[in-house]
This record gives C-alpha cells, structure tokens and sequence, in this order.
C-alpha cells in the first residue's frame, strides 16, 4: 500500500484526459476536459502510468489516502469525487467482504459528538455544529452513510470523510420531540439509486405503544412523507439492511410471541413480518444484525441449565425460503462477571478476518472463533452504542446538492444488485 502511495506521488498530473472509466452500459460514460499542459519531458514519459491503471491504482487505496491525493491537483481532485470512480472504490473495498465497525460517544455536558470506526486502524470523527441533547442513536449503515440521531434533530454522516448533513424535522408535528422512542433505519433503492431513511415513533410517548408511524425521507429531497401506522412496536436495538429490507426487532414482554423481526421493503415500501426460527426461544433479548451478508437473528437460551449461558445465532441463509441454520455459542467460555445479566446482552456486530465480534451497550468487546468455538482475542472496553461499518467516499453533501441544483440523480447501477448476498457466515 504504501509503495502505491509513493509511485503515485511522484506521478506527473499533466494527463491530458482521463478515458471512459465504465465498462458497463448501464452507467453514463463519463470523460474529463482536457488538462492543457505542455507537452511532457522525456522524464515524464518514464514514469507515465496509464490512465486506467493510474484509476485502478487510486480506488483501491483506503479512504484517506484518497482524500490526500485530493490535494495534489484538480483532475485527481475532481476524478476520485465523480461518482463512478466512488462507486468502484466503494466495490473494491466492500468485495473484500472486512467490514469493521464503528462506536457512537457522547458528552452531554459540552454537546460532543465522536464517531469511532475501526477498520484496518482506528479513526475518529467529532461532529461540531450539531444540537444539544441528552442522548444519541445509531442507524444501521448502508455505504459507508449511517445515521445519528437525537430525541429532536436527525443527521446523515459519513465519518470517513467527516460530511453530514442536517435532516428537516418529521411531517406528524408531534406534541413531543419527533424521535421519542423512535428507531431509525438507512437503505438504498436499487431501482433509483436513492437513499431512504426510515423512522418508526410510536403515536403516543411510550415505546411499548402498539401503534408505530412510519415516516420516510429520501435523501436530498426537503421533507419527511408519512406512509401510515404499523400495528407492532419496535426494540431500540440498531436495525438490518439485508436484500433490500431494512429489518429490526419487534417488541415482546413474553418468549411466546412467534414475531420476531419486522422488515420493510426499501424499494416498494411496505412491511412484512418475520417469524422467529425454529427452536427460538428468547424473544425478550433478541436482536437482529447483518453478519456477512446474512441476516441474523441472536437471542440467549434461557433454560435454567444454562442460566442464559448460550447464544444461539440464527443464519437466514435463503431469504426467499425462509431457511435458517444455527450456530450455538457457549458464552460460559467468555469470563463474565455476573454472567446472566450481561450475557444476554452481548449480541454480534460483524465479522472480521472470520472472526465475530460480539459487544454489549457498556462497550465490552469479544472476538469469537466459529471454527474453533473459542473466544481468541482479549476483551476491551470502550463505551457506546455499536454497528457496523464499511468506509466509502459516498458524500451526503453531494446528494443534497445534487437535488438541490435539479441535477438527475446517478445511475442506480453504480452498486452491486447482490450485495448482501455474498458467502461468508453461512456455513457455521
């Protein structure tokens, strides 16, 4: 990697074109004014680099070392902002099927906000010029975007590139703040190549209410769009996007209920409801993640033998069948202190390097092993919620601004139509 950045920093910028970049017919071919440059020196015929490479090269390097080749003149600067090259980045990086993850933090008292996201390192990004409020929320993420939320304001943030913007308020002009016991999920359509936020709140003050708006917000557009009331509550655990639904947890007071999940279909907005797996049998700690392109299902055995000692993880591993497979995780391997409280509250984030990272909303972290059954790396603790989370160069700024000018939005086929569909947890 970093024998790239150096060939790259020494490269000439004096290229007089930058070839189509999409192979595809389904993207607008995209070809950058010439760059008017005296003709190059016999020394900058030897380092020259071919074009295609030159781009190939560039969206394979992380995050940041594409925003500091941003620095180094206009046509990279513009190249790496056009939105094919941040859809090829995005593919490269997400093929390599390593998401990490990222920690929300804040101080009340002084109105902080920090993103933590771990990937191959550990980043940081501090939002300045947000509101003042008690508490903050996660979405899940969907490109590299993921959305932070309050009990009044709403924003969309891309941490790697250190871009939010700023949601308008809900459309229901609720007596109370608009996300009092909301929870609110992020997705892409396909079919358009939009970005929807999805908010459930119930209608009165109380989480537990059966009844559940449901308002939608198309990024860039100015407004929220209510689509009716859905007769089932949520957890305020963070949701799923897997096969274009955005999924969370139903509320339950009892293991008997057979609900276990509500999802929503990002691209014909409607909802379905999923029934617990087979052989479920906490519903009342369950939550549901994405864990390698799957989505899965996590509760506690609660028999008196074990003392909520177990973890079963539920694999959808066909969608459209409705079949699941089982991996059952012996958390007594674990060490915990007061093992029956905090045990059902370790649910899984991602896998990483084949490893499933499980943490709890104290900050605790463990790395389990599905192929030998044993946690391997020692625990640490950094307080937050937690999700999971793939770097892109997606900018929010950019699709506001994009609507905003009236400009057509970009091809839907920048993205893979599978992904979310790749091998990897599966086969536990």
């Amino acid at each position: 990697m970093k024998n790239s950045e150096c060939k790259l920093s020494e490269m000439s910028c004096g290229l007089e074109r930058i070839r189509t970049l999409d192979p595809s017919a389904h993207c607008k071919r995209r070809v950058l004014e010439k760059c008017s440059k005296p003709k190059p020196s016999e020394r900058d015929r030897a380092i020259h680099i071919p074009d295609d490479v030159m781009v190939n090269i560039l969206s394979r390097l992380p995050v940041r070392s594409v925003l500091k080749f941003r620095c180094v003149c206009k046509l990279w600067h513009s190249l790496t902002q056009e939105r094919y090259f941040v859809g090829q980045h995005y593919q490269h990086h997400w093929n390599k099927n390593n998401p990490g993850f990222i920690i929300l933090s804040w101080i009340p008292r002084i109105s902080e906000i920090t993103l933590y996201y771990f990937t191959e390192e550990i980043h940081k990004f501090r939002m300045k010029g947000h509101r003042r409020e008690e508490t903050f929320s996660l979405s899940n993420p969907c490109d590299g975007l993921i959305c932070v939320y309050g009990l009044e304001s709403t924003y969309i943030v891309n941490p790697s590139i250190g871009e939010f913007v700023t949601l308008p308020e809900d459309s229901l002009n609720r007596p109370y703040r608009p996300n009092v016991g909301a929870n609110i999920g992020l997705g892409y359509d396909i079919s358009t190549g939009e970005y929807k936020v999805v908010r459930l709140a119930p209608r009165t003050r109380f989480p537990e209410s059966c009844t559940t708006s449901c308002e939608i917000f198309t990024l860039g557009s100015h407004s929220w769009r209510a689509i009716g009331d859905v007769p089932y509550s949520v957890s305020c655990s963070v949701p799923a996007f897997v096969n274009g639904n955005i999924h969370w947890t139903i509320r339950t007071d009892h293991d008997e209920d057979p609900r276990i999940g509500l999802s929503f279909d990002i691209k014909n907005e409607t909802f379905d409801v999923i029934l617990h797996p087979e052989g479920h049998t906490d519903s009342i700690f369950a939550t549901v993640t994405e864990l390698g392109g799957y989505l899965c299902v996590s509760s506690s055995n609660s028999t008196r033998a074990n003392n909520h000692m177990q973890k079963d993880l539920y694999i959808l591993e066909d969608y459209i069948s409705r079949k699941w497979i089982k991996h059952t995780i012996d958390m007594r391997l674990v060490g915990l202190q007061n093992p029956s409280f905090l045990a059902p509250r370790m649910q899984p984030v991602v896998v990483q390097h084949g490893k499933i990272i499980l943490a709890n909303d104290w900050g605790r972290f463990e790395y389990y092993n599905p192929k030998t059954r044993c946690f391997e790396k020692p625990a640490f603790l950094t307080p937050g919620i937690v999700a999971p989370y793939l770097e892109s160069l997606i900018s929010p700024l950019a699709i506001q601004q994009t609507m905003d000018e009236g400009i057509p939005e970009r091809d839907a086929a920048f993205f893979p139509s599978d992904r979310g569909q790749q091998a990897g947890v599966g086969h536990l």
